[in-house]
């Protein structure tokens, strides 16, 4: 009996890799099919979602906490590290050394299986059977799709702006750090299900809360008010006892987790303070505190959240008993609760908007779920026959691969000039481990890094590097003076741009990220010496809005007078600039031919010139 219990377990196990492996597929064949003969890296690049943290996994995976890229042979001058979390990306690097630029590829189908296996895993826990566990499952997975593909209606769009961020490919989240926070809510179903507080448990508890703190730290503050919920839906006024009776366990737990705490302690410690004001993060004082919670009062007496509170807790209140799903309305929830506390609490904060895209997620998830429930409690009866679920995975699976082929761009000329110049680069050696190499194209630099260059005389996005603000300041200067580019093009370069409904300069965001970052809140330096409109567009934005960047006409004053200030000598030259004909910089350079006459490769996109 117990080999066939065996057997049938792990024949489960095989389909969910199974269905996993279809999802995963399609976009890889396509890409196959379509670039058969490209770089992996540069296949890498282009295929995962979200490649600005590939240099950082390629640092890691060396073990350099403070890659700095210096044409010096990264003497950089800065015992500090960067700031962004560790353990979010640490397989990924782990993984690279080890296996190769494979492991991109190889981590996606491993994400994919084990978040059906949680969801699915979740489900048999709530009393659904096998096939009904497994299909919502995978309408779980294409929900992120399905509401991308309904945007057009204005109660969509809303939803699917929130909820693509409940789980799609995109590294490092959600497609690792989520994954994080569903195990721990199958961990307090599992816990619900056998009260078991014993030693492996509160292991498992203190590493869970752990790993996440260090990885997406929104979701460790969702894991604890949702394990508050969790003992006070079980064992309600005898909660405070119950912790008092299970002490041990809850001893233990935060012995593990304290080990990660210190390590999160230390890592801010010692996080570069540039590198931390690049990334966006802002002291919350009391008149932030004030404007925040104002908005938060304002968000949760809008009409959509009411409603939507209004459903979760009617059918938490009259029918959780028949549908045992309550721990997805102890998240929902723990979103709400955790954002007050935390913006209450907390003496800083980077991208407050997490906090309000999981309300609206957990908020549309949970009836999502009992609704489903519902409509297959009634069907169970009619619906008999197992092949009618295994046609609604694979109609699942089409419309999954289906969307990723529509989205597929396959004739991307932009593409085939990357791979020409990549394989020139490669097969002809043009370039050599020791050259100083300028280029501010995002693309070529990362390419250059997983091939071991490690001497640039800029790095063109500051999120990759340790360089301090000042000398990011300077390279740019420089370059933009090793290229004939006077103070009008520097001007133009980074000036104030309104992006649809908001200002944002993509050269701004790529070497400063958010330092001038601009809100009802924060804006640099607090200024507000803005042009009328961009003052009108700053106080219009939300205070949880990070992504809206505008420099005060004072510091542009500055960086200009500094601009003029700074001059280039000979050992400021690069070996080698890569050139994007597509790019502002191109059309208007025009490199000292003096120091580079020679073009040692060219095609319609790329140009390279070398110093003689």
């Amino acid at each position: 009996m117990k080999i066939k219990n065996k057997n049938s377990e792990l024949n489960k196990i095989f389909i969910i890799i199974f269905i996993s492996f279809l999802f995963f597929f399609g976009k890889w064949i396509i890409s196959l099919y379509y670039y058969p003969n490209e770089d992996i890296y540069l296949k890498i690049i282009y295929e995962i979602k979200d490649n600005l943290y590939l240099p950082i996994i390629k640092s890691f995976s060396e073990f350099n906490l403070s890659p700095s890229y210096n044409s010096t042979l990264e003497e950089s001058n800065n015992d500090k590290i960067i700031a962004f979390p560790f353990l979010s990306l640490i397989i990924y690097s782990f993984f690279l050394k080890i296996i190769g630029p494979s492991v991109f590829i190889f981590l996606e189908l491993i994400s994919i299986t084990i978040f059906l296996q949680i969801f699915y895993l979740i489900f048999r826990k709530s009393d659904f059977n096998h096939y009904e566990s497994l299909i919502i499952a995978c309408f779980l997975f294409i929900l992120p799709c399905l509401f991308q593909n309904m945007d057009a209606i204005k109660i969509f769009k809303t939803i699917s702006i929130n909820f693509s961020n409940f789980y799609d490919t995109r590294i490092p989240r959600p497609q690792i750090s989520n994954l994080y926070l569903f195990i721990f809510l199958l961990f307090i179903i599992n816990l619900k299900d056998k009260l078991e507080f014993n030693r492996k448990n509160s292991v498992i508890f203190g590493l869970l809360l752990g790993i996440t703190l260090n990885s997406f730290y929104y979701f460790f503050t969702f894991e604890i008010i949702m394990y508050l919920l969790f003992l006070v839906f079980t064992y309600k006024k005898e909660t405070l006892r119950h912790i008092w009776k299970e002490k041990i366990f809850y001893t233990q737990s935060f012995s593990v987790f304290i080990i990660f705490f210190i390590f999160f302690f230390i890592q801010i410690k010692n996080s570069d303070p540039d590198y931390i004001e690049r990334l966006g993060v802002k002291l919350l004082d009391y008149n932030s505190k004030f404007f925040l919670i104002k908005y938060y009062i304002n968000f949760i007496t809008n009409k959509f959240f009411i409603i939507n509170f209004i459903i979760n807790f009617l059918i938490f209140k009259f029918i959780k008993k028949k549908l045992n799903l309550e721990i997805f309305y102890a998240f929902y929830l723990s979103t709400i609760i955790s954002t007050i506390i935390f913006i209450i609490c907390s003496d800083r904060a980077i991208d407050l908007y997490h906090f309000f895209n999981w309300i609206i997620i957990t908020g549309v998830l949970y009836p999502i779920i009992c609704l489903i429930k519902l409509f297959l409690y009634l069907l169970r009866k009619k619906i008999k026959k197992k092949f009618i679920y295994y046609i609604s995975i694979l109609f699942f699976i089409i419309f999954y691969n289906f969307n990723n082929f529509l989205v597929f761009n396959k004739n991307n000329y932009e593409r085939n000039e990357y791979n020409f110049i990549i394989k020139h680069i490669s097969e002809k050696n043009l370039i050599d481990k020791n050259d100083t190499i300028l280029t501010f194209d995002p693309i070529i630099f990362s390419w250059l890094i997983f091939k071991e260059y490690k001497k640039f005389h800029l790095v063109p996005v500051s999120f990759w590097s340790i360089r301090k603000t000042s000398e990011v300041e300077i390279n740019l200067i420089k370059s933009f003076k090793i290229l004939n580019l006077d103070i009008y093009s520097f001007n133009d370069f980074l000036k104030n741009e309104r992006s649809s409904w908001r200002i944002k300069n993509n050269n701004v965001e790529r070497f400063f990220d958010r330092i001038y970052m601009a809100n009802q809140i924060y804006t640099f330096n607090n200024s507000r010496n803005f042009t009328k409109e961009e003052l009108f567009l700053i106080k219009k934005a939300s205070p949880i809005i990070t992504h809206q960047l505008a420099i005060p006409k004072e510091e542009f004053l500055r960086l200009n007078h500094k601009f003029l200030k700074t001059s280039i000598s000979k050992i400021d030259l690069p070996n080698l600039i890569i050139y994007n004909k597509n790019d502002y910089i191109f059309k208007k350079s025009n490199a000292n031919k003096v120091h580079f006459s020679e073009i040692i490769l060219e095609n319609s996109n790329f140009k390279i010139y070398k110093k003689h």
